[in-house]
């Protein structure tokens, strides 16, 4: 099931969030506007400016897109410095970009532990408190991800209730209500609550003119439309989803938009017309977009419509692609599924040494996630 995902991020974090996700899950990053002033100074710096701190966030946010590993050590260094410091926005900060860029590279266990951390300190101060409907929001699309979805919704329901009780909340109403949507829409069933969260969505995201989430809420519910068996308000629905981003020249929701009509089998989207829409949006992705797992699910997809067109080098050199992808990050479910249609396709051409050698090594994996259960 396609999952679909919208995260915030605000101030210094705006270039790097992801969702989620779908359904998704896609969990997908976004940008948001700023929603909120600096907190105040606490302390006086005996070493270092709060403004120094600012401006390393800052380019640490741009460093991420490019090189996240580093930019999780650079976060940790300036952690450390403002904890010296009491500087708590630089904490809250810090910790707010460590977590989201762990979320991104998979490692969901430690971005957890990160918001609920983050939780229990916006709790505490009065000043932190504004961001705590944003740190609910974060963990419940972790909790999605994992799979813990009633914990997931009651972190998405203390978010919208902290939205209520706390007008400067750096939470956008219309985020909420799309993540709700999105866990009644792939997990609850109930599709007269799935529209009407979406309704309530779209129509806060067109009133604040807040043009990136109103496209990604028109994705969902082209989704949705999809899902009660309403292929042409679908595609229809992806369309304008797609005009809306030609419109506001954001590439971003573009991008977004040939992924859903690249993975979504609507009307006479032929895997031909698939394909093209993933080399349309390839030629758009911006940098730090996906998680590393969804970028191993469409390796996937499109290898398995080079497959379905008898393209069997191409879909050969995508799975292998996967599986380095996903054993390097240590994503096994995803490896997984790669060697079983690896394995697969070496048969079809007539490979069955490398047939059987990827079957064996699928097996191998199924068997140890049958042993950790």
């Amino acid at each position: 099931m396609i999952r679909f995902r919208l995260s915030i991020v605000y101030n210094f974090f705006s270039v790097i969030i992801l969702v989620c996700l779908a359904s998704v899950s896609a969990s997908f990053a976004q940008k948001y506007e700023p929603a909120y002033t600096e907190l105040p100074r606490i302390f006086s710096f005996p070493y270092m400016d709060t403004s120094v701190i600012n401006n390393k966030l800052a380019l640490n946010s741009t460093l991420a897109q490019t090189n996240p590993e580093e930019a999780i050590l650079e976060f940790k260094r300036l952690l450390k410095i403002s904890k010296n410091s009491n500087y708590e926005y630089g904490i809250i900060q810090s910790l707010i970009g460590m977590g989201i860029l762990k979320m991104k590279g998979g490692y969901t266990n430690e971005a957890l532990a990160v918001f609920k951390n983050l939780e229990r300190m916006c709790k505490k101060s009065q000043n932190a408190r504004i961001y705590l409907g944003s740190v609910n929001n974060l963990a419940g699309i972790i909790l999605d991800k994992m799979g813990k979805r009633e914990e997931a919704m009651k972190y998405f329901l203390n978010a919208l209730k902290e939205l209520e009780n706390n007008p400067q909340s750096t939470l956008r109403i219309e985020i909420i209500y799309n993540n709700i949507g999105n866990l009644f829409f792939n997990y609850i069933g109930d599709t007269k609550k799935v529209i009407t969260y979406l309704n309530q969505a779209e129509a806060n995201a067109s009133k604040a003119k807040n043009y990136r989430v109103l496209g990604q809420i028109l994705i969902n519910k082209a989704l949705y439309f999809k899902k009660t068996d309403d292929p042409k308000t679908a595609k229809a629905t992806f369309l304008s989803a797609l005009k809306l981003g030609q419109e506001q020249h954001d590439t971003l929701l573009q991008y977004r938009v040939l992924i859903r009509l690249a993975l979504s089998d609507l009307d006479d989207n032929s895997p031909q017309k698939r394909l093209a829409y993933f080399k349309m949006a390839e030629r758009l992705m911006p940098n730090g977009e996906n998680d590393v797992e969804q970028d191993i699910y469409y390796l996937r997809i499109r290898a398995e419509l080079h497959r379905d067109l008898g393209e069997y080098g191409s879909a050969i050199r995508l799975f292998q692609q996967a599986v380095a992808l996903g054993e390097q990050y240590q994503l096994i479910n995803q490896v997984e599924r790669a060697y079983s249609s690896l394995s697969e396709v070496y048969f079809t051409v007539g490979q069955y040494k490398k047939a059987y050698e990827a079957r064996i090594n699928f097996q191998k994996l199924r068997d140890s996630a049958v042993r950790l259960e």
